[in-house]
């Protein structure tokens, strides 16, 4: 099934990204000032990137599928939050 490799595929760029971005003594949590509307924020962003390029004739750099990635990372990412905070 198709949508097992694109899990894997968003698993690997997951964390290949945390390593670039969490160095040193940045930490996830410090991408994420306020928690869940951080997390929703971005959630937003990436929906509404979705939504430009769609209605854009031919994107010149992030395609749909890049941007689905993002969304898909950054829901786990907030499910993370989730299940660290209950």
């Amino acid at each position: 099934m198709e949508a097992y490799k694109i899990l894997k595929e968003c698993s690997d760029i997951l964390r290949k990204k945390g390593k670039d971005y969490n160095l040193g003594s940045i930490k996830p949590d410090d991408y994420f000032l306020f928690g869940r509307i951080s997390y929703l924020q971005m959630i937003h962003l990436k929906y509404t990137r979705l939504r430009s390029l769609m209605e854009s004739k031919k994107p010149n750099y992030e395609s749909i599928e890049d941007t689905l990635i993002d969304l898909i990372n950054y829901a786990a990412l907030f499910a993370e939050y989730e299940r660290n905070n209950k």
